[in-house]
């Protein structure tokens, strides 16, 4: 992998952590806070499938048995992410999207240690997933 494209894609994923924090950010000073916590539920939910899309997208590629686990995971997670958006209770819609990247990453980690993705990366997800989980927990704990 270029030193190029890790670098775009650093680039575009810190950019895609602003709206986490922005959201936290409004939330926490109560800036239209039922606005930004929709938006915040609703960016989370396309990010987590996203990601899910990612390990589909490896699994696909890997093809092999050591990886099959991948499908079903990225699935259910993607669907998790999904139901946030039908929960009421906005605490609980962000918790849920909370567990959803603490089990991406935990995949990561795994898919890591399996070789399937490069340490550049890794440490990217860890980064950017530490920004995310801080952002939820901070609204969830604002809301409450």
């Amino acid at each position: 992998m270029s030193d190029s494209f890790s670098r775009q894609a650093s680039l575009l994923s810190y950019l895609g952590v602003l709206p986490f924090l922005f959201c936290a950010v409004a939330i926490i000073a109560g800036y239209e806070q039922d606005k930004a916590t929709f938006i915040l539920r609703a960016y989370g939910a396309i990010i987590v499938s996203f990601i899910s899309g990612i390990h589909w997208g490896l699994c696909m590629k890997d093809n092999q048995r050591k990886t099959v686990w991948l499908l079903a995971t990225s699935n259910a997670i993607a669907l998790l992410a999904w139901a946030s958006l039908l929960m009421h209770h906005a605490i609980s819609a962000l918790v849920t999207l909370t567990l959803s990247f603490v089990f991406l990453l935990a995949i990561d980690r795994k898919l890591y240690r399996l070789g399937q993705i490069e340490l550049w990366f890794i440490k990217l997800r860890n980064r950017a997933t530490l920004f995310v989980i801080i952002s939820l927990v901070a609204s969830g704990v604002a809301l409450s």
